[in-house]
């Protein structure tokens, strides 16, 4: 529990530097100025609503359309967040939209489909294309959300990779399976080339 409870500080306090502080500004040991999830830095409280987090497992900047994007394995859910100009200025900000739930305070584990989640790990933006690409690891797939820095709450994505279809999660690799071209077997991270 203390290592969950850990890595969830640091997650944020990360995520937090990363979009707040310009490089130049960064030196060792310097003091986070905000956090995200929590009203103050000593607050623990976990949840399913439009500020707080559930086991919190990435974070993606677009800096182009200014948002940051936190995947949550345990809340089946990815909150969208905008930037304002020069940062966020508070502590615990206001998410403006979610993918993978219906809305801010729903956490089901639903059926596999193309607007739920099994467990997003991980991501990254493809910024020129407005796309958010999500490794959804139980799911056995990767999704992409097109435009997505304007998708509203529980929008559906617009393409997977590694099973059939939105509805299929075929496990395509790993002892006892047949390994394929094009299934994946837990996927937890993407990356995109910027060139």
């Amino acid at each position: 529990m203390k290592s969950l409870f850990s890595k969830y500080i640091l997650l944020i306090l990360f995520s937090t530097l990363f979009v707040c502080v310009s490089y130049s500004q960064w030196s060792n040991g310097q003091d986070a100025t905000m956090v995200l999830g929590q009203a103050d830095f000593v607050s623990t409280k976990k949840g399913t609503t439009d500020r707080n987090f559930s086991g919190p497992t990435h974070v993606v900047v677009d800096s182009k359309h200014q948002k940051l994007y936190v995947f949550e394995e345990i809340n089946n859910r990815i909150l969208r967040f905008s930037i304002p100009n020069g940062g966020f200025n508070s502590n615990q900000p206001v998410a403006e939209a979610v993918f993978g739930q219906v809305d801010m305070v729903s956490n089901k584990l639903g059926i596999t489909s193309a607007s739920t989640f099994l467990s997003p790990l991980g991501g990254d933006i493809d910024e020129d294309r407005d796309i958010l690409w999500v490794a959804d690891g139980t799911a056995n797939r990767v999704l992409a959300f097109y435009n997505a820095s304007f998708k509203q709450n529980g929008a559906s994505a617009d393409i997977v990779l590694g099973q059939k279809d939105f509805v299929s999660n075929q496990i395509y690799a790993g002892a006892g399976f047949n390994p394929s071209a094009e299934g994946m077997n837990h996927p937890s991270g993407v990356a995109v080339d910027k060139e």
